[in-house]
């Protein structure tokens, strides 16, 4: 598709760069702060290895066979070849601790890796036990062990317990690195999703304003490596519904690409598809009853009007958005990120394979099957074409059927606040198979512990999912036998006396 289609006089693709920020009314946003923050942020974890997040800084000296393993990802061998200098330093007489705990520490990077939080903790506090108290508050030694046993709670949900190991990283970091030091990003990133996992997301929101202060400082407001970090910071507001600060940083990133790059750069396809996703997190989070507080979007118009929630247009605020209705501008972001990356020869394939699943994902969430299909062939045909050593951590993402669409059963979302002394945990499990247009048929309850009405709304929540259907040979096909497990919060009964 042609630049032109952005021709809205003047180009689209700069009217969504020449709009400023508009401000949301303070009062809106306090009351947003106290919606369903704790339930919303259980589904948009950031992952420990995700490839938005920077690089750890580096590891001291190492077995060089250790490090090839991180570099490859091969966890479980990282494990072992940590262990065994674990078990030398501690056979060594008398020990020296600070060899134990940087070894300590390698073990508990590959148990992260391995997404085994539970031992990764326990290596990391043993290793910040040996020196913390050895060493003044400032020795960059405390970094390792103090980083990785804040992430190991970040990753068991154990936000309180988190917050201060990661808060101290930054005060370490600082007084050895300086205030603007870029390896502070995934510890920032993380301080800011505990708060918003805690229901206070205005204290989280001040990392992210620092992490942009960061990326301004150390790369400068118009430099190319300052577009992830904006991208970072749009997805974090876009993950709990603020998609005005959301689509002003995206703008910025374009903005920047533009100017140094031009219209047809790669550096615009990652914050075209982080634009795109954020109109989908929008209906996503309209299920919890989270709504923008603008009609803002990126392209350009004084007024998007609201996703309706009915076939005839109307909405209101207690109504989950329809997926029916997503505007175009996701839709033009996805295509021109598929005619940039077609433009180059060099283009990355994994990343032109992800935007091609990720625009039929946007399809198939409009219900549009046979608009979702030539892109998903698309994919299938370049994923042949990767050696497997060349592939993602998904390795094939059409080898199996996946959840695109699925709106939350209204029970689900209550109750999700309360004290955990005032509900119990209920369930429904629903048996169904996906067909091969990515429709769910044979939906039957096959284990539940929850309520008729919870098992009733599970069953019509799950019969107008959408999942992008499994593919052999090229040609989407049916799978059976899948399962759900609806989680749902019951108020308990007092009893009376």
């Amino acid at each position: 598709m042609p630049l032109s289609m952005f021709r809205m006089s003047p180009p689209l693709l700069h009217r969504w760069l020449s709009r400023g920020r508009i401000a949301e009314g303070r009062v809106a946003y306090e009351l947003r702060r106290r919606l369903l923050w704790v339930a919303i942020s259980q589904s948009f974890a950031l992952p420990l290895w995700a490839a938005t997040q920077p690089a750890p800084p580096p590891l001291p000296a190492t077995p060089q066979e250790y490090r090839a393993q991180l570099d490859h990802k091969d966890w479980v061998a990282a494990m072992a070849t940590a262990e065994k200098a674990v078990a030398a330093a501690r056979d060594e007489k008398p020990v020296d601790i600070f060899r134990l705990s940087a070894a300590l520490s390698h073990l508990g990077d590959a148990q992260l890796g391995a997404k085994v939080p539970g031992g990764a903790e326990v290596s990391f506090a043993e290793a910040l036990k040996l020196i913390d108290g050895n060493v003044n508050e400032a020795d960059p030694r405390l970094i390792d062990p103090l980083r990785g046993l804040g992430y190991a709670l970040f990753e068991e949900a154990q936000y309180e317990r988190a917050i201060p190991y990661m808060d101290r990283v930054l005060a370490v970091a600082r007084r050895n690195e300086g205030l603007f030091d870029t390896s502070q990003q995934g510890t920032l990133i993380r301080l800011a999703d505990s708060y918003v996992a805690l229901g206070r997301p205005t204290e989280g929101e001040r990392y992210m304003t620092y992490l942009r202060r960061l990326g301004d400082h150390a790369y400068g407001q118009s430099d190319m490596r300052l577009v992830p970090i904006l991208c970072i910071v749009g997805n974090w507001y876009a993950k709990w519904g603020q998609m005005v600060p959301a689509r002003d940083n995206y703008r910025a990133a374009l903005g920047i690409v533009v100017k140094k790059e031009g219209t047809h750069s790669l550096g615009l396809v990652e914050p075209l598809r982080d634009a795109a996703e954020s109109y989908v997190n929008e209906v996503r989070l309209s299920s919890y009853g989270v709504r923008s507080q603008s009609d803002f979007g990126l392209t350009g118009n004084m007024v998007e009007h609201r996703l309706p929630a009915n076939a005839d247009g109307t909405s209101n605020d207690g109504q989950a958005m329809n997926p029916r209705y997503l505007g175009v501008d996701g839709e033009r972001a996805l295509l021109l990120a598929i005619q940039v990356l077609d433009a180059h020869e060099n283009r990355p394939t994994q990343t032109l394979i992800d935007t091609l699943v990720q625009t039929g994902d946007w399809f198939l969430f409009k219900q549009q099957f046979d608009k979702a299909l030539p892109f998903y062939k698309r994919a299938w045909g370049l994923i042949g074409t990767l050696r497997k050593d060349d592939r993602s951590p998904a390795e094939d993402p059409l080898g199996f059927p996946l959840q695109v669409y699925y709106p939350t059963p209204a029970l689900a979302t209550h109750n999700l606040n309360r004290p955990a002394s005032e509900v119990e945990d209920r369930y429904v499990q629903i048996e169904f198979t996906v067909k091969a247009d990515g429709t769910v048929k044979d939906a039957r309850v096959s284990d539940s512990t929850g309520t008729s009405r919870q098992a009733s709304e599970t069953l019509e929540a799950i019969s107008d999912a959408r999942y992008r259907p499994k593919f052999i040979n090229g040609e989407p096909v049916e799978t059976t036998a899948l399962y759900v497990r609806q989680m749902f919060k019951q108020r308990v009964e007092k009893e009376t006396e």
